[in-house]
């Protein structure tokens, strides 16, 4: 049961970086054609998704590393 629910878990968080990063990508592009002040806080938001983005690969991949460390040789 636990195995099961870890696995949900991870490929939630899988989803949740691709949709990070499609927001980041979208509102990058956003930043880059608006001409206007608002462009800035745009732009912010894009970096605000990466940071967002690199905490959840950071937990996915660690927690991929660990659990190839803890399987039998």
């Amino acid at each position: 049961m636990l195995a099961d629910q870890t696995k949900k878990i991870e490929e939630t968080m899988w989803t949740a970086l691709r949709m990070f990063e499609e927001r980041r990508n979208l509102l990058t592009t956003l930043a880059k054609n608006q001409k206007d002040p608002q462009s800035r806080s745009v732009a912010e938001w894009a970096k605000l998704s990466q940071v967002h983005i690199d905490r959840i690969r950071a937990v996915l991949l660690a927690d991929d590393k660990s659990t190839k460390s803890d399987m039998p040789k």
